[in-house]
């Protein structure tokens, strides 16, 4: 299997369960035109055209996408859509809701954050691809809210209540790290480097780089300052990076790259609009994830007001 991205991870606490927000999921082919021109094609509905429906995340090599969803009887559970034939497979039905589905660097199986009976203990689970039989890998956690695998023991978790904090787990070992606090929900491992969403400033959203030394903290070891990559587009948190590195980010329906671009001459790094995705039919949406060679995109449309 290819290494794979992990692009978007993303759940809500607790207060927010009760009211799921009317969302969809849509992919979007991209080709190019010369070298460097992406152009983005028809929106392809692959969810339910109503309810909630969340949180896409390529597997199988690009072939499939793992999702959250509502499914009607009051319950959120994972599903798959097999891009070649189309179609969607119920993967858990549970009496629980399942959450934030990633594919397990462990074992073969599906993990997610599954909210229990209570509606208040947010357990990290894995599942085999039946869906059946799932176990609880971090019995100490009770309070995951988003993750991401960084190798295959350990996963970087975002713990509940806000403000939230980052947390490194292993989940051979049950051990637990404190990285940092007041971050985003949208964080993501890229090559070697964990880029996360700093909200310590409430006006000034930053994109930084946690420094290798406070991944792996030491005793006595002072932390490090971690490398700030720019600033957000204002008041958004939900980022994906591309496998060339560049981040994209959305807002009001339009789709923006943190790029290089020059100005007379003078290159620099800069937000720049690469696709109007409300032209496309999409008015608005806000989370999104890219797959590793870059030909698919998915994003999470929103009815309303933003989630």
């Amino acid at each position: 299997m290819k290494k794979l991205l992990f692009l978007y991870c993303s759940l809500f606490s607790v207060t927010a369960i009760a009211q799921l927000p009317e969302t969809r999921i849509y992919t979007i082919d991209i080709s190019r035109e010369g070298r460097t021109k992406l152009v983005f094609g028809r929106p392809l509905l692959i969810s339910k055209d109503k309810g909630y429906n969340n949180q896409p995340f390529f597997v199988d090599d690009d072939r499939s996408i793992l999702y959250a969803s509502n499914n009607g009887d009051g319950n959120t559970d994972i599903y798959k859509y097999d891009m070649k034939r189309k179609k969607n497979k119920r993967i858990t039905k549970t009496d629980e809701a399942e959450y934030s589905p990633r594919q397990s660097l462990l074992e073969d199986e599906i993990t997610c954050v599954r909210v229990e009976k209570d509606t208040v203990t947010q357990h990290f689970y894995a599942y085999p691809n039946s869906g059946k039989r799932g176990h609880l890998l971090l019995p100490g956690v009770t309070s995951l809210g988003y993750y991401t695998w960084l190798n295959g023991a350990e996963i970087i978790g975002l713990t509940l209540p806000e403000p939230f904090t980052l947390t490194k787990y292993n989940v051979l070992t049950l051990k637990a790290d404190t990285l940092t606090t007041a971050i985003g929900r949208t964080f993501q491992v890229h090559g070697s480097k964990l880029y996360y969403v700093d909200k310590s400033d409430s006006e000034h959203y930053k994109i930084k780089i946690m420094a290798k030394e406070n991944i792996r903290p030491r005793k006595g070891k002072l932390k490090v300052e971690d490398v700030t990559v720019c600033e957000t587009i204002a008041g958004q948190e939900d980022f994906c990076i591309t496998y060339d590195g560049s981040i994209w980010m959305g807002k009001d329906g339009k789709l923006f790259a943190y790029t290089t671009k020059k100005t007379k001459g003078i290159a620099e790094k800069k937000w720049i609009e690469i696709a109007d995705i409300k032209q496309l039919g999409i008015p608005s949406f806000y989370r999104l994830a890219v797959n590793q060679d870059m030909t698919k995109l998915a994003v999470v449309a929103y009815v309303g007001a933003k989630p």
